[in-house]
Formats: structure tokens, sequence, C-alpha cells
């Protein structure tokens, strides 16, 4: 009965977890740079944020036009690029909407698929993607898949270690000067969020293995999925040579203590028994 009301529990504070993100603001749309993981030449079922990827927003239809609202019509003005932010992010606020936008990304972002310009019909909220692709060669076997941080204190322990394996068993790293950890929490379905990056811990003597910390970002409470992309830093044509999956369960967010209320504040405390 414990263990079905934990299930239960967890699943609860999973769907809230997976349902949170940063509101859109009014009056805009946003564009959102993102990789679309391909394993030996075949999509994938999820796409990562691209953070800080710059690119131009510009629309040729002018502001005041019968139905339409928003004054900007180029972010920035003279086809200077713009940076997405650390979630892959930039939000189009007092654009020029309904309205066809056209977007372009840096020319130094070869992997991306819309290159020269990809063209969308902006309206208010409107969420658009610009996909990029990642040929990643490797899938690794996460252990552990579930890692359990609900008794830690916050602050957890940072010496925690996750192993990532090559599944054949192959020599893929000689060392771990180089290489870096991503790590990408799910906030729903396909999509994920870029939450911060380590350097790998060590390599195996074979060169099939890593360890890498666990994520101890303590402002995640509850059932929290990861997606892990392995890295290798000054690797232009090829930046992301692994990834995994695993799961961890971080401590409940503690229940509010109720603020007791004083008559003689001032405030309305309702009727005294």
């Amino acid at each position: 009965m414990k263990k079905y009301l934990l299930l239960t529990l967890l699943t609860i504070v999973a769907t809230l977890t997976l349902n949170c993100g940063r509101p859109l603001p009014s009056n805009a749309f946003r564009v959102r740079t993102r990789g679309k993981i391909h394993l030996f030449g075949i999509p994938l079922g999820f796409s990562v944020p691209n953070p800080n990827i710059p690119i131009n927003l510009k629309t040729a239809t002018a502001a005041g036009t019968s139905g339409t609202t928003g004054t900007v019509g180029e972010f920035a003005a003279g086809g200077v690029f713009v940076p997405t932010d650390g979630g892959g992010r930039f939000d189009a606020v007092n654009a020029i909407m309904p309205a066809p936008w056209t977007a372009k990304v840096a020319p130094n972002q070869s992997l991306c698929t819309n290159s020269p310009t990809i063209t969308f019909g902006a309206v208010n909220q409107g969420i658009y993607n610009l996909n990029c692709k990642w040929n990643i060669t490797i899938t690794f076997l996460v252990q552990p898949a579930i890692l359990d941080l609900s008794n830690q204190n916050a602050g957890g322990n940072t010496s925690t270690g996750i192993m990532g394996k090559d599944l054949n068993g192959a020599a893929r790293f000689t060392n771990s000067e180089n290489l870096k950890v991503r790590y990408y929490k799910q906030i729903s379905g396909e999509d994920y969020e870029f939450e911060g990056e380590v350097p790998v811990t060590s390599v195996s003597p074979d060169g099939s293995e890593i360890t890498f910390p666990s994520p101890n970002y303590f402002t995640n409470h509850g059932f929290v999925h990861y997606l892990i992309l392995v890295a290798e830093d000054g690797n232009t044509y090829d930046p992301f040579v692994g990834y995994g999956e695993f799961d961890v369960i971080y401590p409940l967010a503690p229940t509010p203590t109720p603020t007791p209320c004083i008559p003689e504040s001032g405030l309305d405390c309702g009727p005294v028994n």
C-alpha cells in the first residue's frame, strides 16, 4: 500500500514538473533553436535546445497594416543577429502579427537544415522551431538508470558518479581531457530544456566507459527524466558523440508553513472563536 501511494505521489509530481516552463509574453511569438537527434541517420523521437544560437528575424509587412498588431519588423535592425538564450529561445516581443516572418541562422551554424532562411506565419503566442541535425553514433547504457537523491540535503552529494557504457563495449575514448556531459531535463513529450554541463570525470582503461557527476540541481523536486549528450570540445562538425537517458528522484518540495494572522497587525483575520 505504501509503495502504491509513493508511486501515485511521484506520478503527480512528475506531471506537474513536465508541464512547467517559461511563460511566453503577450503580443509576442517565440523562436526556438532545436537539435534533432539522428542515430546512424535515423531521426529519433526527441529534440533538445540548441542554446545561444545567433538568428536574424524580419518581416516585410509594414506596421499598421490592416489587422496587424505590434510595430517591430526586424530583430535587430540591419541584419544583425540576436542570440537565443540558454534554453534555445528568443521571444519576439511587440512584433508585427499576423504576418509572414523569415528566420535565418548565423552562417557558421552549418548543421542547421533551414539554410539559408525559413518562412513561417507568425501569430500571437505562436512557437516556431529552427531545427538542426546532430548525427549521434554512440548510444550509452546509463547506470544507475534511476538515481535516488530524495534523502539528500540541499547541495547534494556532488561526488555521486554515473556511468555511461558503450552498448557494444567499443573503445571510444582515450581520455577525458576534452569530454563534457550536457544535462537536458524533460519538460513535456519530446521537449527538453538545457540545465547545465560538467566535465567527464574519467574514462575506463579500455575506453568503453565514462563516468560523470550526478546533476545536483536542487531547485528540482520529485521525479525528473534526463537526457545526456556527451560532447567533445573543438569538434566542429560532429559536436555530440553519444547520448543516454536516466531518471533522478529529488526531494519533494516542502509544504509552506502558514503565516499566523495577528489581529493587532490590522489584517482581517476572520471571525475569532
